[in-house]
């Protein structure tokens, strides 16, 4: 049977997001549709995948931006990676960018009554999905109906090892859960047991649109940045645990 690798993936060039790939089925044909910012020299585009590369072609300039279009037969993708992750420059898969120390606390966690403590605590289970609201469009507190989350959130990130994420699309296995989170920039990653814990910056989490895909489970302020948490297991994103 072959794969269906028809979905939207992020172009990412020097472990930043610098454009998107389309990937569609058109006729016998897949089509890929790149896009992504002018550049000096020759961008060579490849995808990536399951520790495969699949080359693409030469991008080249139209308009304000640079642009490929391909199609390939199934014949020619049989050396192509059986699903994809990210697409980028030609022999140079993508990388997490090097960690920040200050990501890493292995200092105790401080006490109740210190401040550290109330920041690091702050924390609210999210009772449904987000659209595209704003933090002043949120319902009154007396408003919001009981939490359906049974996710236990950490008393202080201090308890987790976070590093950097730069492909948070790849942690996914559904097609409509990499289109969403393609275009997330500054995501952070840890391990919970056999869980992962993604955490997106607030601001990117709140422009999704309204969806049972994607869940977040509660709020977490970590290096004094605004995060939403997502769970994950088996490569789906869990409403409860």
């Amino acid at each position: 049977m072959e794969n269906d690798i028809s979905g939207s993936y992020p172009i990412i060039i020097d472990g930043a997001t610098e454009g998107n790939l389309t990937v569609s089925r058109e006729g016998p044909f897949w089509r890929f549709d790149a896009k992504c910012g002018l550049r000096p020299g020759i961008v060579r585009l490849s995808v990536y995948g399951g520790g495969k590369e699949g080359y693409l072609g030469v991008m080249e300039p139209g308009g304000d931006a640079l642009r490929l279009l391909k199609k390939l037969s199934r014949s020619a993708l049989s050396s192509f990676p059986d699903t994809i992750d990210h697409a980028g420059i030609k022999n140079e898969p993508a990388s997490a960018p090097a960690p920040r120390p200050e990501l890493y606390s292995e200092a105790p966690a401080a006490a109740p009554d210190s401040a550290a403590a109330q920041e690091v605590g702050t924390h609210f289970p999210l009772p449904y999905e987000y659209d595209d609201i704003t933090v002043n469009d949120m319902p009154p507190e007396t408003n919001i109906p009981p939490p359906s989350s049974k996710f236990s959130p950490p008393h202080s990130h201090g308890a987790y090892a976070w590093r950097p994420c730069a492909i948070p699309c790849s942690l996914f296995t559904g097609i409509a859960e990499k289109q969403l989170c393609a275009s997330f920039g500054g995501c952070l990653l840890t391990n919970d047991g056999d869980a992962l814990l993604l955490a997106v910056p607030e601001a990117a989490a709140l422009c999704m649109p309204c969806n049972n895909v994607i869940h977040f489970l509660y709020k977490m302020i970590i290096s004094g940045k605004n995060y939403l948490i997502c769970g994950i297991e088996n490569g789906k994103s869990v409403s409860e645990r």
